[in-house]
């Protein structure tokens, strides 16, 4: 299976990682902030919430994200490396983040070490950077923003937190650890699922559609004979305004 990673708040706990080094250098014993009072991304909210006025805490964000010492000493998530390690060796593992936000080189020269430091026996050539993850073609994505999966052409596991919870989705799994993550693939996801939308006639003779994940779709489609047409998940998302004609890549019937 093709799994994508994502490492801010992920595989890495950068808003650990940001408390840890606004205390270096501003010379403060800041709050520590838990996983259940990240009630956003927001860097400058988490160093406020940590202890930090706001005038300085945009001044140690900006600090934070030039800083190639930052970067390059985001700590792992609890068993995050473990489990990682264990997705790496049975399935093609990549690593997909964003690493241009800000003026400098800081970011993406401080991940790269990263990698290199933490994660020895990674190929380079997997670590991708982009802000535009919904294009990349796999099996499964591991996230914790989910407007960045909305068209991923696989299933989102959306790597649980308070800000993420409001987005409302249909066949996306939700985890709250990497134990979480390597029972998923040891015990649920053991061969590929694959999410996919169906238009079938009901008993009435209606056309109705649905959502189904099946790991066997061939065999699904030939017991299932009301089903008129399927077609494989590319966006599993509800909006007000969901078109179902529209974000499939492609029909069996």
């Amino acid at each position: 299976m093709i799994i994508y990673i994502d490492m801010d708040n992920t595989l890495l706990a950068t808003y650990k990682g940001a408390v840890l080094y606004a205390e270096k250098i501003t010379g403060k014993k800041l709050h520590m902030l838990k996983p259940e009072e990240l009630e956003t991304d927001s860097t400058i909210q988490w160093l406020r919430s940590a202890g930090l006025e706001e005038d300085e805490a945009i001044d140690t964000r900006i600090k934070l994200f030039n800083s190639v010492e930052y970067w390059e000493n985001i700590p792992f998530e609890k068993d995050a490396l473990s489990v990682f390690k264990y997705l790496y060796d049975n399935h093609e593992v990549y690593i997909s983040t964003s690493a241009f936000l800000s003026d400098s080189e800081a970011c993406y020269v401080g991940k790269v070490r990263w990698v290199k430091k933490n994660l020895p026996f990674f190929n380079l050539r997997r670590l991708i950077y982009t802000h535009a993850k919904y294009n990349l073609v796999g099996d499964y994505i591991i996230e914790d923003i989910p407007s960045q999966t909305v068209m991923f052409k696989g299933t989102p596991i959306i790597f649980d937190r308070p800000y993420n919870r409001s987005f409302p989705s249909r066949l996306n799994y939700r985890v709250n650890s990497w134990k979480e993550i390597f029972t998923l693939f040891t015990e649920e996801l053991k061969e590929r699922s694959i999410d996919f939308y169906v238009l079938k006639r009901d008993k009435e003779g209606k056309i109705v559609y649905s959502w189904t994940r099946e790991k066997n779709v061939e065999e699904y489609l030939l017991l299932e004979d009301e089903v008129i047409e399927a077609y494989m998940r590319t966006w599993a998302y509800e909006c007000p305004d969901y078109n179902p004609s529209e974000g499939f890549s492609y029909g069996w019937r």
